[in-house]
């Protein structure tokens, strides 16, 4: 398949191989205006790199490279590299998944010069380690545009993180950095943060799947100050534990503007997430609330509910398997009342099984904000007769009740 849009060609999926890439290559003189290829996934492979590049002078004007999952080498990405002064105005460089490999970053990094206008770098899942982040880091200075950072699962360890930081005075533009996976622990996690300073207007920041522990997470949000405009925060599977959480939890205030918030697999109990319940008025923009994973029990889901009223855009909210049935009621019900709220309480959806003890906590919330509602729908709801009694009995708090859909 052949996806051609404007100035842009996509033919990433595909598995072209070396010998249409040397096509290509070989044609770009009558596509001279080009500003998009991807080729993600195409099995370029080594030498499909070098025809590429070996062609640049023909699409001088290309913004936007992508060329992820080709098995391209260090020796290949030298060549890339070497090519990139007849491609000045790229702004994205993707070459995510490749076996580039200590040296061949050492190459890309040593010819940043020669596109300073690069606003994105995706170098995910290659293996590159701490020595390879230090040649990148050191050459931040000629890439001053930098927007957006990927180095996931490239295992730089607690030095690569101090190398990042300690150069992000020449990248203060940056919106997002992802180093989720990356063996990164306190002390490197204290070192980043330590220099959020001069990355302000940070929109985004991964840090998932490392080791930065209670202290790391004490250290992220004691210097939250310092990157106001934080709009998700991924700590997966950090090992911050309850102590952790109220850290952060506490210093909510500093990043107001926060929507999503990933703390799944983190060891976190009732007290943890009562952090965060007790905390939710700090961050009212939140839509997604990730807790997949950790020991959240009914408790924890009473603590959630109670503070609902405080994140009113709340779409997704994934909850650890440790909660028994009436918690996850409880947070079934809470959402969609909070939901219905907002869309003026007059039409109240519930879908799923919520049985006897869902239909009395739904009473029992009748009395206090649901008296307008005109539209009552509980799907697939299986409360049986006494739940059903128990509704009726209780329907002088729906006095503006028009319509009951219990399918």
């Amino acid at each position: 398949q052949r996806r051609v849009h404007g100035h842009t060609l996509d033919l990433g999926g595909n598995q072209i191989g070396e010998n249409a890439t040397k096509y290509l290559a070989e044609h770009f003189q009558h596509i001279p205006n080009l500003q998009a290829l991807s080729l993600y996934y195409g099995s370029v492979g080594e030498n499909g790199v070098k025809y590429l590049a070996e062609y640049f002078q023909h699409i001088p004007n290309l913004q936007i490279l992508k060329i992820g999952g080709n098995q391209i080498g260090e020796n290949s990405t030298k060549y890339l590299a070497e090519y990139f002064q007849y491609i000045p105005n790229l702004r994205t460089l993707n070459l995510y998944y490749n076996h580039i490999g200590e040296n061949g970053v050492k190459y890309i990094a040593e010819h940043f010069q020669y596109i300073p206008n690069l606003q994105t770098l995706d170098l995910a899942g290659n293996q590159i380690g701490e020595n390879a982040t230090k040649y990148i880091a050191e050459h931040f200075q000629h890439i001053p545009n930098l927007i957006t950072l990927n180095l996931y699962y490239n295992q730089i360890g607690e030095n690569g993180g101090k190398y990042i930081a300690e150069h992000f005075q020449y990248i203060p533009n940056l919106h997002t950095l992802d180093l989720g996976g990356n063996q990164i622990g306190e002390n490197a996690t204290k070192y980043i943060a330590e220099h959020f300073q001069y990355i302000p207007n940070l929109h985004t920041l991964d840090l998932g799947g490392n080791q930065i522990g209670e202290n790391g997470a004490k250290y992220l949000a004691e210097h939250f100050q310092h990157i106001p405009n934080l709009q998700a925060l991924d700590l997966y599977h950090s090992n911050i534990r309850d102590n952790g959480v109220k850290y952060l939890a506490e210093h909510f205030q500093y990043i107001p503007n926060l929507q999503t918030l990933n703390l799944g697999n983190n060891n976190i109990g009732d007290n943890g997430v009562k952090y965060i319940a007790e905390h939710f008025q700090y961050i009212p923009n939140l839509q997604t609330l990730d807790l997949e994973g950790d020991q959240i029990g009914d408790n924890g889901a009473k603590y959630l509910a109670e503070h609902f009223q405080h994140i009113p855009n709340l779409i997704t909210l994934n909850i650890g398997r440790s909660m028994g049935e009436e918690g996850r009621t409880i947070i079934k019900i809470e959402l969609a009342i909070n939901k219905c709220i907002q869309s003026g309480l007059t039409i109240l959806n519930i879908k799923g099984k919520i049985g006897e003890f869902g239909v009395k906590y739904l009473i029992d919330r009748f009395k206090y904000i649901l008296s307008n509602l005109q539209t009552l729908n509980l799907y697939g709801s299986e409360f049986g007769g006494n739940g059903l009694k128990y509704l009726t009995e209780h329907f002088h708090h729906l006095p503006n009740l028009r319509k009951l859909n219990l399918y």
